[in-house]
């Protein structure tokens, strides 16, 4: 009775394994060249990513740059509008 059992299984598992070949056969040549067309075109997607995330830096960097000249730029503005306030008070 056990060799029938295992007689069942194989054929079963024989079966099965003759329906995976069928629904995912082994890559053919033009499989092959598609896959390696498009992780060609993946890695050139990817350093178009970093490069626009080392450009998205930079600009980041220079408005944090831009921000701070404004910034002193309008505590000097202030500065002088009090001074100007100060002296016309005294006037």
């Amino acid at each position: 009775m056990n060799k029938n059992l295992i007689c069942r299984i194989s054929i079963l598992l024989l079966g099965f394994s003759v329906c995976m070949l069928c629904f995912n056969p082994i890559p053919s040549a033009q499989g092959q060249e598609q896959d390696a067309d498009l992780k060609k075109r993946l890695k050139v997607l990817e350093q178009k990513v970093q490069k626009q995330e080392e450009l998205i830096n930079e600009l980041n960097q220079r408005i944090q740059e831009h921000e701070k000249v404004i910034n002193n730029q309008a505590k000097w503005l202030n500065k002088h509008k009090e001074d100007i306030n100060n002296h016309t008070d005294s006037i």
